[in-house]
């Protein structure tokens, strides 16, 4: 989504001077209800993909011993990592998938631990489009047969237009209406083992990363002419937004529907926004979102750093992007964001005080402090009670 700007993310830079935080409670631990769930606090475990599934691509020890420990911390949201839809989409051969029932079923382990703590979890939905290495699976992606991790070379990959993402890269299928149809049906399907049988509380379709959905979202990588192509936006979204119709079709009206947004490629500085809030009001219409994840890039190798192309590189890359969504929208919908959100816990409590974002994914940092959000909440002179 590329082109120039009428909208862009420079004009906040005057307001993220450091504060003191309020208290109590900072605003960073204010609860929040996202449709029927009740988040405690604002922190969300963002999405890590560790590329460490076992057998058939389902959860392993290592998932388990994780997740729990990050239930421990009792943060508001825990993101599990990326669930591929399909066999053909896996980005690595060890990605964890969700094309059976066998992997929903394992998936269960986990959301059990984190309801047990008393968290809220969500899992990522996504597909690898050029990106992805394929595979062979020995059951149809909507069955319940077990895939192998063998991958075939021959297998085809798919994406919207016949560009390999770099020349390294395999050349991708230009998918048909019928791969596109079963695309759909794989989020679809994968939606209702998540919810159904492995209960998560919520779910998040990934359109970022240069993914499928993102690889259909931009202009670099969408050359198609057909009601999927790249004449319009509109066109460019219509993945996107069938597969939130169809998702909320198998999930029922309650769990809430979260979506990844890249809102720009980082191809170079001062690239539009206009298209992403484009983008953005088309979901919000279908009236099925609850909250849009702001990230960016990432679509070729040619993509740079967020931070490197804002105004002030001190400030977390998509703070600014997310801040203009969040005015964009006013409270149309949720807004929040990750990045390099815990370098400065005074001034991550100022933006949602100041309401650029409403929730703050952080990956990382609860790898490396198995006591984040007490630690914050020290950081912020408040008590957790």
């Amino acid at each position: 989504m590329t082109s120039n700007s009428t909208a862009t993310y420079t004009s906040i830079d005057a307001k993220l001077e450091p504060s003191t935080a309020r208290s109590p409670p900072p605003a960073l631990f204010y609860p929040l209800d996202v449709n029927n769930l009740h988040l405690l606090n604002r922190l969300a475990v963002s999405s890590m993909c560790s590329y460490a599934a076992g057998p058939g691509n389902q959860i392993a020890n290592l998932h388990l011993s994780r997740y729990k420990s990050f239930s421990a911390q009792h943060p508001g949201l825990i993101m599990i990592e990326g669930m591929c839809v399909d066999p053909k989409g896996k980005l690595d051969d060890k990605e964890l998938g969700i094309w059976n029932d066998e992997q929903a079923e394992k998936l269960k382990m986990i959301v059990d631990e984190i309801h047990k703590d008393g968290c809220v979890c969500c899992v990522q939905l996504s597909h690898g489009g050029r990106k992805a290495i394929g595979g062979g699976t020995s059951g149809d992606s909507n069955g319940s047969s077990a895939a192998s991790n063998d991958v075939d070379v021959d297998v085809e990959i798919l994406a919207p237009s016949e560009i390999a993402y770099d020349n390294r890269s395999k050349i991708p299928k230009e998918m048909t209406l019928a791969d596109i149809n079963h695309v759909i049906s794989s989020f679809a399907q994968a939606a209702k083992r998540a919810v159904t049988i492995s209960q998560v509380d919520a779910v998040e379709i990934s359109c970022c990363n240069g993914n499928l959905l993102h690889q259909f979202m931009s202009k670099t990588t969408n050359f198609r002419h057909d009601e999927y192509g790249c004449q319009s936006i509109e066109s460019r979204c219509k993945l996107l937004l069938d597969i939130i119709d169809q998702v909320r079709n198998q999930i029922g009206a309650q769990p809430p529907i979260f979506i990844k947004l890249s809102a720009c490629d980082n191809l170079f500085k001062d690239e539009s926004l206009d298209e992403f809030l484009a983008v953005a009001d088309l979901i919000i219409a279908t009236g099925q979102v609850s909250l849009i994840h702001v990230t960016s890039g990432k679509i070729t190798p040619n993509s740079k750093p967020r931070y490197s192309l804002n105004s002030n590189p001190n400030i977390p890359g998509h703070i600014p992007l997310a801040s203009v969504l969040k005015k964009h929208i006013n409270d149309q919908c949720l807004v929040g964001c990750s990045g390099a959100l815990d370098m400065d816990v005074v001034k991550l409590n100022k933006y949602i005080e100041e309401g650029m974002i409403d929730v703050a994914f952080i990956g990382q940092g609860f790898l490396e402090m198995p006591d984040l959000v007490n630690q914050f909440a020290a950081k912020l002179n408040y008590k957790i009670k």
